[in-house]
């Protein structure tokens, strides 16, 4: 069945209001659709069809009913069947949920004169027509009021359908008190009450937008604000404790790295403000799937970069002044040897435990275990209220997102200084003794990369020869030379080597107008013999230069030996780690589209490409890439013909594909 094949038949319009949620049910009797909608006039509006008839050709739903009591927007609704009656609850931002009872009227209830009432709940009644023209009456009448949030209830979701006495059914709701509550019917008190409550203590999170049942009523899963999904289970004792779920970003990842020595996890980097460290978990059974396990810096500015100086260690860069280096705490490196077996360092004895963030600060303050008390009234102002209080887990699963975003933190031990623009891109050499940084700009003094010295920490060089913000850089596999990519349309190949007496750096050499790009170029990459670097560009080119001839001055002659012309912007580029075939290389391809291809490249077959692989659509992402990294490896033997290749974009989205060679 394809959409041509539906027809708009009604359209239901609510003048300057909203509608902020609906729930489309049958009564339980006589089959009858009923549609509740939650409005923001502060009502629950019921909709059935004007006639139920199969031979009526007019089959228009009608507003047969305005359930009023709520005193704020309405934000969610939802229908469930006990017996011959029907339940509707419905949940406002006036931090109450209401429970209507709907039933058929058989017999027309009547009250005689002199009978009084000192308390009789308000009914509401309407009719409509069932499938043989019978009419139909029902009645509408408030069932509870359930009062335990403390803000906005966001939803309000039933457990089962069909139940056969309230005392079955459960409830569950999700606020932006930051709880998901569970509530049952207590039949001794004949009350609703609130049997458990999940949730989130701390952070800076905004709150759950919505909670549901799984269909067995064993899992609950929930969604924050940030995007963020939030699982628990029952277990055997019916108790509700956090389940595995998966996690990502909530806005375009920037950019992304693997740990140096073997790719044993992922750093990700986003706009979402968060970095995040995603490893492979082997459960009990021996499966094995991957998870975010850490998320070691949350910011109070979008991140634009990343790169990692050693398996413990990263910097990163983000739309402020300063580059942040931060080392892995001791609590992250036992987690890590808990789920994957994985350990990358020996003495942690001097680590930090963990990290927190103070209130107001962008800083993760490291967290000791022999860490002195402050005496009262010393504390330093920024020190006085915590936001997240680090309380160490030994994890024997992946994390919930609880933890993740308060106790997986790792601690800032140092902020570089020196750009006058906000960060956007970083590199480090592979010895993980220098880094290079580069900022926005758009001009030739402020366009100028910053060479650090690890360690030190002290900055040892400017590289100057682009006019325009660099947008990616990356040192060659022999740590000889820096290539450097820009919006100014050029490339420009920094000499650099570390003396004895300080940095010596020279520019070796530069793109030329007339061969190179006519467009921004966008990523580059060098080959594993440091021979090779390939350029990716809007103008919908990659080109492949080779290194020759190096003189006294460690001038060298560039020359470009191949160009593939695609079909769109290229955005990002890698050369694989390692080659298959006698002077071959390949190469991954990622286009404005979000579509990644793989291509080999030659010596034999003149430099041309050849493509070996174009991803399915499904397969790819859907919006530009930002970024291809080939995971490392530590036996790069020439047998295994197994990569692995990860990729961000700006559609939110990291991918790890498994290539088979």
């Amino acid at each position: 069945m394809n959409m041509e094949s539906f027809d708009c038949l009604q359209t239901f319009e609510f003048g300057y209001g909203f509608v902020l949620g609906i729930c489309l049910h049958v009564t339980p009797s006589s089959n009858i659709p009923i549609l509740a909608c939650a409005c923001d006039d502060f009502s629950v509006k019921l909709y059935t069809p004007s006639s139920c008839v199969q031979d009526e050709p007019n089959k228009l739903w009608t507003n047969v009913l305005s359930l009023k009591g709520h005193e704020d927007w309405v934000r969610g609704v939802d229908f469930t069947t006990v017996g011959n009656e029907l339940f509707l609850a419905s949940c406002s931002q006036d931090s109450f949920i209401r429970l209507w009872k709907i039933y058929e009227t058989h017999t027309k209830e009547t009250i005689a004169e002199d009978e009084t009432f000192d308390l009789r709940l308000k009914q509401h009644n309407f009719t409509t027509i069932d499938n043989v023209g019978n009419e139909i009456k029902y009645t509408v009448m408030i069932d509870a009021v359930l009062s335990g949030h403390e803000n906005w209830v966001n939803s309000a979701q039933w457990s089962s359908s069909n139940a056969e006495t309230v005392k079955d059914l459960l409830l569950v709701s999700s606020s932006m008190d930051k709880t998901v509550v569970i509530w049952k019917f207590d039949e001794e008190q004949k009350l609703w009450v609130d049997g458990e409550r999940m949730g989130e203590v701390g952070g800076n999170t905004l709150g759950f937008y919505g909670a549901l049942f799984s269909k067995d009523a064993k899992y609950i899963i929930s969604h924050s604000f940030n995007g963020a999904l939030h699982a628990w289970r029952k277990n055997k004792e019916s108790e509700w404790q956090p389940a595995i779920t998966v996690s990502g970003h909530s806005s375009s990842v920037s950019d992304i790295d693997w740990e140096p020595k073997c790719g044993r996890f992922l750093l990700s980097t986003s706009e979402d403000q968060t970095t995040r460290l995603f490893a492979e978990w082997q459960s009990v059974e021996g499966t094995k799937t991957w998870h975010e396990i850490a998320r070691p810096q949350i910011h109070g500015y979008d991140l634009n970069c990343i790169h990692m100086l050693s398996s413990v260690r990263f910097v990163s860069g983000a739309d402020e002044k300063v580059l942040r280096v931060f080392d892995a705490s001791q609590n992250f490196v036992t987690n890590l040897l808990n789920l994957t077996s994985h350990k990358i360092i020996d003495n942690i004895a001097e680590a930090a435990v963990g990290a927190s963030v103070p209130a107001l600060g962008l800083s993760n303050k490291a967290v000791y275990t022999n860490e002195p008390a402050p005496e009262s009234g010393k504390k330093h102002a920024s020190e006085q209220y915590i936001e997240n209080l680090f309380i160490p887990v030994d994890l024997k699963q992946p994390p919930p997102e609880t933890h993740l975003s308060q106790n997986s933190l790792w601690p800032e031990c140092r902020k570089l200084y020196g750009h006058v623009y906000g960060l956007f891109c970083v590199t480090c050499n592979h010895a993980g003794t220098l880094i290079a940084s580069a900022a926005k700009s758009s001009q030739p003094k402020y366009s100028e990369i910053i060479l650090w010295e690890a360690g030190s920490w002290n900055q040892v060089a400017s590289l100057p020869g682009h006019a325009l913000t660099v947008t990616q850089m990356e040192f060659s596999p022999n740590d000889k030379y820096l290539l450097s990519v820009s919006r100014d349309r050029t490339w420009v190949l920094h000499y650099v080597e570390k003396t004895e007496n300080g940095i010596v750096t020279n520019i070796a050499a530069a793109s030329d107008k007339k061969l190179g790009h006519a467009r921004i170029i966008w990523s580059c990459s060098w080959s594993v013999d440091s021979k090779f670097f390939a350029t990716a560009s809007r103008d919908k080119k990659v080109m492949v230069w080779e290194l020759s001839d190096e003189d006294s001055s460690h001038k060298v002659v560039v020359t470009r030996k191949s160009v593939n012309n695609c079909q769109q912007p290229v955005t990002a580029v890698a050369y694989a780690l390692k080659s298959f075939e006698t002077k071959s290389h390949i190469l991954a391809v990622g286009l404005e589209s979000g579509q990644i291809k793989i291509v080999s490249i030659c010596e034999a077959n003149n430099y041309s490409f050849v493509d070996m692989l174009c991803f399915d659509v499904n397969m790819s992402h859907c919006l530009p890439l930002k970024r291809l990294k080939w995971r490392p490896s530590d036996k790069p033997s020439e047998s295994d013909d197994t990569l692995f290749l990860a990729s961000c974009s700006q559609d939110h989205q990291i991918k790890l594909f498994k290539l088979y060679f």
